[in-house]
């Protein structure tokens, strides 16, 4: 264990011996698996289309705040409500004003009427009354109805969205967000590997099958059980491109909203193209998948999201300067993650030029360190816990049991003197 102030630790006459969880152990021994580098592409092209239908989660996949317009006037039908205060409002969906859902929250009884039908009458839609259970204090400010069917008109056909809803504050200004739980995937094979393909809202405020704000779901198939959320630090979504590099083939991505006879669905279409390819150094170990994007491309090039598993030492990618990357490190059943780092000035971070020239690297990766830094607050020493990476960057435990914080103990010459557990966050 290393300390941020060695001086101060001295000063204060202890030695601080931290508690290393298993999970950051497990990452600074176990070796990553690695595959080969990316080959040139050919000229030719290969199309291959999925269509993606809808699914449901048990567990959260997004989080969206939502737009509301207040309602100070009675709807032109309402429920009884006994003269109760209630709050009347609209929920601006879709990026368009016939889609959205006006509402009335009878706080004080734990209900929320919404008109689905949208005619402005809230008493005739049966599947549009929620109820949630009112705590025995302070029930009245904070409430979420669960299992919110949501259905929009296209020329297409219904488009499903299923969500779960919170309002906050019954006052004038109510705040509304939504827990998305429904989701669009599919099965693709793409180079000798099954893959859930998919897309995710990122919010219900755009237009509908527009791919502005969306996720796309790239995982194994045998991972497809597990629940997943677009903000969980897992790679497994990221912001959906219309130029992915994958397995060192490089695709064009097309998407189309239809009506089939099971249902709704998108259909997805990759197309390989060629792409010239540079070299990338990695110098990290124990990397389960490095996302990088390019978002500033030169006129008449492509901007490409590279997308790599389990990646050797050198790679090849798309030519480019890229100034977004995210990195996902995995040991056993541990992962940890660094958050999506992006540069929004006009130098990349990676710059990735033709052969024959420089390789470019990227710094990232284990193995992981556990570090305190030591600090004085008047009479108290303060301690603040870290999980740095070979990179010197602040790395954060994905999918963390947060019952198992990592701990310390204090000793002053072989007695201890104190022992605690740090705080997530």
């Amino acid at each position: 264990m290393k300390s941020a102030d060695p001086v101060l630790a001295r000063a204060f006459g202890v030695r601080l011996a931290l508690a290393a969880t298993a999970a950051c152990c497990a990452l600074g021994l176990l070796a990553a698996p690695a595959q080969n580098a990316g080959a040139p592409l050919s000229t030719s092209v290969s199309t291959q289309s999925v269509f993606l239908t809808r699914c449901e989660s048990v567990g959260t996949v997004a989080n969206w705040g939502l737009g509301v317009t207040s309602q100070p006037q009675v709807f032109t039908k309402e429920p009884a409500t006994a003269a109760r205060k209630v709050c009347r409002g609209v929920l601006q969906l879709a990026g368009s004003a016939d889609q959205a859902v006006p509402f009335l929250w009878d706080y004080t009884q734990g209900k929320l009427y919404l008109d689905l039908n949208r005619n402005r009458n809230l008493t005739d839609d049966a599947s549009g009354i929620f109820s949630c259970p009112l705590p025995r204090f302070s029930g009245y400010y904070y409430q979420t109805f669960t299992n919110v069917q949501l259905s929009f008109k296209t020329p297409e056909g219904d488009y499903p969205v299923s969500v779960d809803l919170s309002f906050y504050n019954p006052g004038s200004h109510p705040t509304v967000t939504a827990a998305c739980r429904s989701f669009w995937a599919g099965r693709i094979s793409l180079q000798e590997q099954d893959w859930q393909v998919g897309l995710v809202e990122g919010t219900l405020n755009n237009k509908l099958k527009s791919t502005d704000g969306t996720y796309l779901l790239l995982r194994p198939w045998q991972a497809r059980e597990q629940v997943f959320n677009t903000t969980g630090g897992s790679l497994e979504t990221f912001a959906f491109t219309p130029n992915l590099f994958l397995g060192g083939r490089a695709y064009r991505l097309t998407t189309a909203f239809l009506q089939r006879e099971g249902g709704p669905g998108y259909e997805l279409t990759f197309s390989e193209r060629p792409s010239e390819l540079g070299e990338l150094r990695i110098t990290g170990k124990f990397i389960e998948r490095v996302m990088l994007a390019e978002t500033r491309p030169k006129q008449g090039r492509a901007a490409y999201t590279v997308i790599l598993d389990n990646p050797a030492p050198t790679v090849k990618i798309p030519v480019g300067s890229y100034n977004r990357w995210q990195v996902q490190l995995k040991a056993g059943e541990v992962e940890a993650f660094r958050d999506g780092f992006f540069n929004g000035g006009d130098q990349p971070l990676v710059t990735v030029a033709s052969q024959g020239t420089n390789v470019a690297t990227l710094a990232a990766g284990g193995p992981l360190t556990n570090l305190v830094s030591l600090g004085r607050r008047g009479r108290f020493l303060s301690l603040d816990y870290r999980l740095n990476g070979a990179d010197g960057a602040q790395y954060q435990l994905a999918r963390a049991d947060r019952s198992k914080p990592p701990g310390f103990v204090i000793y002053r010459n072989g007695k201890v003197l104190d022992s605690g557990k740090f705080e997530f966050g």
